[in-house]
This record gives C-alpha cells, sequence and structure tokens, in this order.
C-alpha cells in the first residue's frame, strides 16, 4: 500500500501556523490522511535531537503533557521540540515517509512588571503584576539590605514578598534600612524571564 504523509502538521489554538506556544501542555495536530482505516505514527525530539517518545494514534492530534516531557527528558523539560509524523495502515504493515521535520519552542516568559513596595509593621511587602500565562509556575524572588550580598533565590507562589529584617541587620543598620528586591517569571519548562525586575522600600522600626 503506497501511503502519503500527513499535512498541516501545526500547533493547536496558535494563529498563522506560528511555531511557538506559552501553555503548560503542548498539542499538535494535523490533517487527516485520505487512506482509508489509517492511522499515525508521530516522534517527538528534544532540541538535541533525542527522540523522547513514539506515539500510534488514531486521532489526528496528540497533547503532550509537561509532565510527560520531563519524564522523557530525564527529569528536566525541553522547551524546544521537534516534531515529524507519518501515516501508518491500519495493520502497521505500511507506513508513509513521515512529513518535515517541525521545529515547535516555548515561549521564554516577559520580564515582571508593576514592582512596588508598601511599609507594613516591621517589615516591607512587595508586590508585582500578576502573571497570566497558562505556562506560569512560580516567581522567584532574591532580597538584599543595604551594601549586604544579595540572599539566594527562593521560589515565590504569589504576586507579593513580604521581607522582614533579622536581629543582625537591625543592629548593623540602626533605626532604618533600604531593601532591595528582584523579581522573576519561572514557567514550567524551567524558563525565567530575561530581566530581573529590582525595587527598593524602607523599613523603619523606631
Amino acid at each position: 500500500i503506497s501511503l502519503e504523509p500527513p499535512t498541516g502538521l501545526r500547533l493547536f489554538g496558535i494563529p498563522n501556523n506560528e511555531t511557538e506556544w506559552d501553555t503548560k501542555n503542548v498539542t499538535f495536530i494535523w490533517n487527516a490522511s485520505s487512506a482509508p482505516d489509517c492511522k499515525y505514527q508521530l516522534e517527538i525530539y528534544n532540541g538535541s535531537d533525542v527522540l523522547l517518545r513514539t506515539v500510534e494514534l488514531y486521532d489526528t492530534s496528540y497533547t503532550y503533557l509537561v509532565s510527560d516531557n520531563i519524564s522523557d527528558n530525564n527529569g528536566t523539560p525541553s522547551a524546544t521540540l521537534k516534531v515529524k509524523v507519518a501515516t501508518l495502515s491500519w495493520d502497521g504493515k505500511s507506513i508513509s515517509i513521515y512529513s518535515p521535520t517541525l521545529t515547535f519552542t516555548n515561549t521564554v516568559p516577559d520580564t515582571i512588571t508593576g514592582v512596588g513596595c508598601q511599609a507594613t509593621v516591621g517589615a516591607v511587602s512587595f508586590y508585582w503584576d500578576g502573571v497570566s500565562t497558562e505556562d506560569h509556575k512560580t516567581y522567584s524572588v532574591r532580597t538584599k539590605v543595604g551594601n549586604d550580598a544579595w540572599t539566594d533565590w527562593e521560589n515565590c507562589a504569589n504576586n507579593e514578598y513580604v521581607r522582614t529584617l533579622t536581629d543582625t541587620e537591625i543592629t548593623a543598620y540602626t533605626s532604618r534600612a533600604m531593601i532591595y528586591i528582584e523579581v522573576k517569571d519561572v514557567d514550567w519548562y524551567d524558563q525565567t524571564s530575561a530581566t530581573a525586575t529590582s525595587t527598593t522600600g524602607y523599613r523603619d522600626w523606631e
């Protein structure tokens, strides 16, 4: 049996055949073959051309879960996926050539905006605009006081962070200290926004 490869491989829900997605999971779709009772074989590779997954299915779409991506790629999600699809006969004995391989990429998060601060009793409360993209996973923040070193980056589930001073910092900075914060957006593909955003706030305790 002579089979033609599927056409129209693309991302579901993305207009103009664009090749970037910003969702947590990604769905590939293609046009149905004219061959009767056929099925399809989909191959997904990471950005280094390592085969992650081969799927046989009758549908003309496949949703690749980020959890499967992480598992297939040895614990690290691949933000670049190379995909191709072929037509299979119903009994699996005949296969077409593969469609041209297409490369799809998860978008890097945008820089956080709207960072501000509010003095509270005994602390400074920082806040920023929440991220609404579906592949947003968490925020990453770090702070420093005065000329001290930055703290380590830590995850922050919400778009606010309260920074209090330690006893050592209170002693070092007497009655007033300038506190700095940097914030990044982190997505499900372990990508962070290109530029952290910094602002300052004063804490008074007299």
